[in-house]
This record gives structure tokens, C-alpha cells and sequence, in this order.
């Protein structure tokens, strides 16, 4: 049996396929310019439903031109549907890692586990949430790659609430304003050299800032905003180094005058 088509229904297929292809474009588009703006806003939420609600409409798109494409081939729509059902079925049983994908997708979204923007540990991997979709979690991570965690994999999650964590020294400063004045100097330049040597322990710029006491003892504060599981480097090399340095232009100064803390924003 020979099938023969007519420029018309070549030039239909054609335009069918194009248009289907074209939409799911406007739509991720659309998304990434929505996201972009409520992330400005923390609606972080809606952004993860959203985030999953596009990749199901990108999937029905698809499978509706397909449909289009098949009746102008001169397949039935009920012969469609009926196979587009056995291999589901078969999918499933074949495949069921892809439907526990899915599952799993739709409860890590409506069980608050995290959300878009938010900085987690999954599988090993540290990142920035970037999406949510039917088969994949998708992190940006600390080399500012995309990984792509398959949803079944989820299991143990560690949620850092944005990022927001302060790690930070209290350098208690001595009385002798020169010594001041040199300690200043001191953090300041070993600040921008571990930043250089270790670029990519860093979320965001290190800064110092003075503190109010109850005393009228100053202290500079050292705030570090560095990547989870990072900080190792700040507990040791930094604060010796710092030690060393301040204790070899004030030796009455002790170690217990630097400490250490982290908070939540």
C-alpha cells in the first residue's frame, strides 16, 4: 500500500511542528521572565508549582501536535490514544524508575523539602535550586553548573534556608590605636587573599564591620559567606594566620580574642 500526501498536508505537518515547538518556547520563556521577577520577591512557592506545572504543559503540548501529526498521516486519534496507553503501561512496568521520578516530583513540591532558589545538599550535590520538573531537580552548584538530580534520588535533603548563613570572627582589637590601625590593614589583606586563593568557597563578597559592645572594647567582625561544608578553611588557616600575624606586632595579645560564631539571617 503506497500513501501519498499532498503539499498541503506536508506544508500542515510542517507548521504544526514548528508552532508546537515555538509555543513550549514562548511558554519556558514567559516562565524564566516570571521567575526572574518573583525571585526578587521570594514567592518561592509558587515558583516551584509553577516550575512543575510547565513541564507537564510542555509534555501535553508535545503530545498533542504529535496527535495532529499522526491524523494527518492518516492514524485514527482513538488508535493514538489507545497506543499512547499500552506504552505508558509499558513504560511503567519497564520503566518505573521514571514514574517514582514524577511522583516524587509532585511531593517534594507541595511538601515544602525546598523550593527554587533555595541552597540544598541532594545526593552529594550542593547548589541553588533552579527548577522543578517532572524528572529532574535542577541545581546550579559551585563551579555554576547545572546538575541534574533525578527526582527518585531524593531522599536525604539539606535545605541551608537560602544561603543565609553568617560565619563570622569577633576580633577584639587592642587599646594601642597604631596597632588599630595595623590590625585593620592585617584583616583587610588576608581577606582579599584567601577570596583570590579559594574563589569558589565563597558565595558572596566577605566584609567587615565594626561592632558595639557593652564595654568600650571595639571589635571588627569578620562575616564570611561561603558555601556549605566550606568553612573549614576560616577555622583553621584563617584564624592562625590571623592570630600569628596580630601576636607579632602586640605580643599581649591571646588567642581567646578572636572567636568564632555562625547565625541564620
Amino acid at each position: 500500500m503506497k500513501i501519498e500526501f499532498e503539499a498541503k498536508q506536508v506544508l500542515l505537518i510542517i507548521l504544526i511542528a514548528i508552532s508546537s515547538h515555538l509555543i513550549v518556547f514562548v511558554i519556558k520563556f514567559l516562565h524564566r521572565r516570571i521567575v526572574k521577577k518573583k525571585q526578587e520577591v521570594k514567592n518561592t512557592k509558587w515558583l516551584s508549582i509553577s516550575s512543575l506545572i510547565v513541564s507537564i504543559l510542555v509534555f501535553v503540548i508535545y503530545f498533542v501536535a504529535v496527535g495532529k501529526i499522526l491524523i494527518e498521516l492518516g492514524v485514527s486519534l482513538s488508535t493514538y490514544i489507545a497506543s499512547a496507553s499500552i506504552i505508558g503501561l509499558a513504560v511503567a512496568f519497564g520503566s518505573q524508575g521514571i514514574v517514582q521520578d514524577v511522583v516524587t516530583g509532585v511531593t517534594v513540591v507541595f511538601s515544602d523539602l525546598l523550593d527554587i532558589g533555595d541552597l540544598v545538599e541532594i545526593a552529594g550535590q550542593t547548589g541553588y535550586v533552579e527548577s522543578i520538573g517532572m524528572r529532574f531537580i535542577i541545581i546550579k552548584n559551585v563551579n555554576k553548573a547545572k546538575v541534574f538530580i533525578p527526582n527518585r534520588t531524593v531522599n536525604n535533603v539539606i535545605n541551608y534556608s537560602h544561603g543565609n548563613i553568617r560565619f563570622y570572627f569577633d576580633v577584639r582589637m587592642p587599646e594601642d590605636i597604631n596597632h588599630k590601625k595595623i590590625i585593620g590593614e592585617i584583616i583587610k589583606k588576608m581577606v582579599d587573599t584567601f577570596e583570590e586563593q579559594y574563589p569558589s568557597f565563597f558565595i558572596d563578597k566577605t566584609t567587615v564591620e565594626e561592632v558595639s559592645a557593652s564595654t568600650k572594647v571595639e571589635i571588627l567582625r569578620i562575616v564570611f559567606k561561603m558555601w556549605p561544608n566550606r568553612y573549614s578553611i576560616v577555622e583553621t588557616n584563617f584564624k592562625q594566620e590571623l592570630f600569628t600575624r596580630i601576636q607579632a606586632i602586640d605580643t599581649t595579645y591571646s588567642e581567646w580574642m578572636i572567636s568564632l560564631a555562625s547565625e541564620i539571617e
